[in-house]
């Protein structure tokens, strides 16, 4: 991965009725939605034991993750995403790597 990369950060927790195969499949279809944007690189999704839920995305640089955002916010279905998502736990943050090691 190059340092140049720009990194959008998601950590939330599900609504307590949904299950983790739901969000799976609307998720996945997120995934399909960020392939289709220029500059995009890759989404990770990882879950702690305590069900805290962290979303990366990976974009070659921040201005192609900028110009991206209006598609995002206005997309059917990042909003599917978003309807499973207790927003009240959501923290949304934007970072560069500054450093890697192995």
């Amino acid at each position: 991965m190059s340092n140049k990369h720009y990194v959008e950060v998601a950590l939330y927790q599900l609504k307590n009725e949904i299950e983790n195969s739901q969000f799976l499949a609307v998720s996945d279809e997120a995934t399909d939605v960020y392939r289709k944007l220029p500059g995009f690189v890759r989404r990770e999704l990882m879950k702690s034991e305590d069900g805290k839920w962290v979303d990366l995305v990976y974009w070659e640089n921040r201005e192609v993750a900028k110009q991206a955002e209006p598609t995002v916010y206005h997309d059917a279905t990042i909003a599917k995403v978003m309807a499973v998502l207790n927003t009240e736990t959501m923290i949304f943050i934007h970072a560069q790597p500054v450093r890697q090691d192995s």
